[in-house]
C-alpha cells in the first residue's frame, strides 16, 4: 500500500471509527502510519493525523474505511478553496448576510464604518471570511490547497490565508481581524481611533489658555496670536521650544465653531450663524389666515421719473413694501416708494384687501411705521383702527430675527433672480460687492444732471416698476418647491383653498383711506441636519448638547428611507453623537408664542454660558494693550487683572456660568452647560 492511496484522518476522526481511548491510540501510535501537519499544533505539539488503511482489519473494516473517504469527498467537494488570489471561493449567500447582520454596540466605540474604511473594511472581510464559513458551519469541512494538504484546525487554515493575502500578513493578524469582527461587526475591522486625536502634545494647558484669550477674547488674528505665544513663551518659563505657527492655527481651528462665533463675532454673529429656529407648520395656517409684510431696497439704480415727492431725474434704488399670504406664498399685495412709510404700507394693504379679502392676522416688522397702523394718535384719523374694524389681529415679529418672517426668502430669491439681469446699474448685496461698471454708471448720471453729459446710462424707474411687477406676477405663477407646496404654484395652492366665491371682500369705501440609508451632512443652527428636504433636530438632552457645541462640522447622518420619522448621527470617525427626529413643525398661534418663548429663553442661556467661559479663558491673561506698556516700562492699569473695573479675586465668569445653569433652565440648556463646566474643570487642573 503507497502513500497515495493513503487516507489520512485526525486523531479524533481514529477514535471515534475505532472505539480506541485516548490512551490506546498513543499507545499504537508506533504501529500506525503516521505524519504531523505543518503549522498545526495542539497543546504545545504539533497536530498528527493517522492513516486509517495502516489500521488491522479487526479493528477497522475496510467498509468504514471507504464510507469515510466518500464522506471527504463530498465535502470536499462542497467546501474546498483556492488560493485567497483566485475570484471563485464559493460563499453561501444568506450564511453571509446573517453573519455581517452582528450587532456592535452603543456607545463610546465606532459602531459605523466611515466612508473613507470602506475599501480597506472590505478587504479584511474577504481575507476572513473562509475563517468565518470554517468556524460557524453546521459541519467541520476541510479546505484543500493547491497541494491537496488538508486543513486539520482552524489554525493551520488562519495561517494559509495569511500567506496568500496580497501583501502577506501573520497568523495572528488574521486572527485579530476575525476576533474585532466577532466583538463589533465590520466596525470592528476599521483602523483604531488614535487616543489623542484632536489635541496637541505641542502646547501646554497655560499655552492653550494664552491662545483662547487671545483669539476669542481680543479677537486676534491667527498670526498675531502665533507671536503673542512665541513672544511669551520662554518669559513664562514654559517647556521646550514655542509652539510652531501651524500647531497654533491647528488648535485654533479645532475650536467649536459656537465659541468662536460668540467670541470673535458677539450675539449677532451667534443669532445669525449658530442660534437654532422653529419651523412653522403650513398646513396649521389657513389661506388668508396670516399675511406677512416688510420692506426691500432694491440694488439697482434707476433715475426718478414718477416719485412726485422725490427731486426728478435724481439716482435712487427703488424700495418695495410686501404682503404675502403665508400659506400660499402668494404676493397679495405690494407697493413701490422712495422711501418707506406708514403710506406704502397703506398701499399694500389697499390693494391686498381689495382683492382678496380680509386676512385674520398681519404679521409685521417691529419698524416705527409698522406700529403705526395699530395706533391711533400717530395716523390720520379716517386710517385710525382699520386693522381693528376690520378684525384683523395684529402681531408683531421677533427683534433681530429676521427668519421670523416668511417675506426674508421671498426678498433673497427676488434679490438674485430679479436684480441681477440690470447688469452694470446693479449695486451689490452689499457695498463691498458693488462692481466697478456701477460706479462708472453713477458717474455719468452725475454728469448728465451737471449737464456735462448729453445722456445718462440708467434706466427709468417708470420701467423698472413695470419690469418688477411683471417678476412678481411670474412668481405667483411658477411651481414652489417650499414646505406645503407639494410643487404647486402659489397662484393655484391660494384660489384651491380659497376661490373668489368664499372671500370676505369688506366695504370698498371703509378702504379710501389706504393708499404682509447614510449621507453626510453638515450640522447646521441649533445642532440640526436637513435630510430629504425634512430638517431633524437632537432627540434628547445629550444628543443636543453634543451636536450643538459640533456646529459646522461634517457628520453621518442614517436613517430607514422607508422611516424618516428618526435618524442618527455620527461623527466622521463613525462614534455616536446623538439621535435626531424629524422636527416638529410649529404651528402659527397661541402655542406658536408659546414654543417661540421657550426656544429664545433656552438660547439666551446658551448664549450666557458661551460668553462665561470666553471670560474664564481671559482671566489672568493679560491684553496686548497691556504687555505693550509693560515692555515699555510703563506699570499695568491695575496689577494682576485683565479687566480694570473688575477684581481678580472676583470669580463673575464662574458665577456666570452658574447662573445659566441653575434649575429653572430647560434640560438642554443644563447638558449644555454641564459639558461647558466639565471642559473648565479639566483646563483648571491641566493648569
Amino acid at each position: 500500500m503507497t502513500n497515495a492511496n493513503a487516507l489520512w484522518a485526525p486523531a479524533n476522526d481514529v477514535i471515534r471509527l475505532t472505539g480506541w481511548s485516548e490512551r490506546t491510540l498513543r499507545q499504537r501510535t508506533p504501529e500506525l502510519r503516521s505524519k504531523t501537519v505543518e503549522g498545526e499544533r495542539r497543546r504545545g505539539r504539533a497536530r498528527r493525523v493517522y492513516d486509517l488503511y495502516s489500521i488491522p482489519a479487526d479493528v477497522l473494516a475496510p467498509e468504514k474505511i471507504r464510507d469515510y473517504g466518500l464522506q471527504l469527498a463530498h465535502q470536499s467537494e462542497t467546501t474546498t478553496i483556492a488560493p485567497a488570489s483566485r475570484s471563485d471561493l464559493r460563499t453561501a449567500k444568506a450564511k453571509q448576510e446573517s453573519l455581517f447582520a452582528v450587532a456592535a454596540p452603543i456607545g463610546g466605540e465606532r459602531v459605523i464604518v466611515p466612508t473613507k474604511q470602506e475599501p480597506e473594511v472590505k478587504y479584511r472581510l474577504k481575507a476572513i471570511t473562509p475563517l468565518i464559513e470554517w468556524l460557524q458551519g453546521s459541519k467541520r469541512p476541510m479546505f484543500l490547497d493547491d497541494d491537496d494538504t488538508a486543513f486539520a484546525s482552524s489554525d493551520q487554515l488562519a495561517a494559509w490565508l495569511g500567506r496568500h493575502q496580497e501583501p502577506a500578513v501573520s497568523r495572528g493578524t488574521i486572527w485579530k481581524w476575525y476576533k474585532r469582527y466577532r466583538e463589533r461587526g465590520l466596525a470592528g475591522l476599521c483602523r483604531e481611533v488614535r487616543s489623542d486625536q484632536g489635541s496637541s502634545r505641542r502646547l501646554s494647558a497655560d499655552a492653550k489658555k494664552w491662545l483662547d484669550a487671545k483669539y476669542l477674547g481680543e479677537r486676534l488674528s491667527i498670526t498675531l496670536c502665533h507671536e503673542s505665544l512665541e513672544r511669551e513663551w520662554y518669559a513664562r518659563g514654559w517647556p521646550g521650544d514655542a509652539a510652531s505657527y501651524h500647531a497654533v492655527r491647528s488648535y485654533l481651528q479645532s475650536l467649536g465653531k459656537p465659541f468662536v462665533v460668540v467670541g470673535r463675532e458677539g450675539a449677532r454673529g451667534y443669532n445669525r450663524k449658530i442660534e437654532g429656529y422653529l419651523e412653522r407648520d403650513f398646513d396649521s395656517v389657513r389661506v388668508n389666515g396670516v399675511w406677512v409684510s416688510d420692506h426691500r431696497k432694491y440694488d439697482v439704480w434707476v433715475y426718478n421719473d414718477c416719485f412726485p415727492h422725490e427731486r426728478p431725474m435724481m439716482a435712487l434704488r427703488v424700495w418695495h413694501t410686501m404682503i404675502l399670504d403665508m400659506r400660499s406664498r402668494k404676493a397679495v399685495g405690494w407697493a413701490f416708494c422712495a422711501n418707506p412709510s406708514s403710506d406704502s404700507i397703506s398701499s399694500a394693504l389697499h390693494m391686498a384687501i381689495s382683492q382678496y379679502g380680509v386676512p385674520e392676522t398681519f404679521y409685521v416688522d417691529n419698524g416705527k411705521d409698522y406700529k403705526k397702523i395699530g395706533r391711533r394718535a400717530e395716523i390720520s384719523n379716517e386710517a385710525s383702527g382699520l386693522l381693528v374694524r376690520l378684525g384683523v389681529k395684529l402681531q408683531y415679529c421677533i427683534p433681530a430675527h429676521p427668519q421670523s418672517k416668511l417675506v426674508e426668502s421671498f426678498f433673497s430669491g427676488q434679490s438674485k433672480r430679479f436684480d441681477l439681469i440690470y447688469g452694470n446699474s446693479y449695486a451689490g448685496r452689499k457695498p463691498a460687492l458693488r462692481p466697478e461698471e456701477c460706479d462708472e454708471q453713477l458717474r455719468l448720471h452725475k454728469a448728465f444732471l451737471a449737464h456735462k453729459q448729453p445722456w445718462t446710462p440708467l434706466g427709468c424707474a417708470s420701467d423698472f416698476l413695470v419690469a418688477a411687477e411683471q417678476w412678481i406676477a411670474e412668481y405667483n405663477k411658477k411651481p414652489h418647491s417650499g414646505r406645503g407646496m407639494n410643487g404647486k404654484s402659489p397662484n393655484e395652492v391660494y384660489e384651491t383653498a380659497c376661490p373668489e366665491r368664499d372671500r370676505r371682500l369688506p366695504d370698498m369705501e371703509e378702504l379710501s383711506s389706504l393708499f404682509w440609508d447614510q449621507h453626510q451632512r453638515k450640522i447646521l443652527r441649533g445642532g440640526c441636519v436637513e435630510l430629504y428636504s425634512e430638517r431633524y433636530e437632537p432627540m434628547d438632552q445629550s444628543s443636543a448638547a453634543a451636536l450643538h457645541l459640533a456646529i459646522g462640522q461634517d457628520v453621518l447622518v442614517r436613517c430607514d428611507p422607508s422611516d424618516l420619522g428618526q435618524a442618527v448621527a455620527y461623527d466622521m470617525e463613525g462614534r455616536l453623537l446623538g439621535y435626531l427626529y424629524a422636527q416638529k413643525l410649529v404651528a402659527h398661534g397661541p402655542t406658536a408664542r408659546e414654543d417661540i418663548r421657550n426656544s429664545l429663553r433656552e438660547r439666551r442661556q446658551v448664549l450666557k454660558v458661551l460668553k462665561a467661559y470666553i471670560e474664564f479663558r481671559s482671566r489672568g491673561v493679560p491684553t496686548e494693550r497691556e504687555l505693550l506698556l509693560r515692555r515699555a516700562g510703563s506699570p499695568p492699569l491695575l496689577e494682576g487683572s485683565v479687566f480694570p473695573t473688575q477684581s481678580a479675586s472676583s470669580p463673575r465668569a464662574l458665577a456666570a456660568v452658574a447662573v445659566a445653569g441653575n434649575s429653572a433652565c430647560p434640560p438642554y440648556i443644563d447638558d449644555v452647560v454641564s459639558r461647558v463646566r466639565s471642559l473648565m474643570k479639566d483646563q483648571e487642573e491641566d493648569a
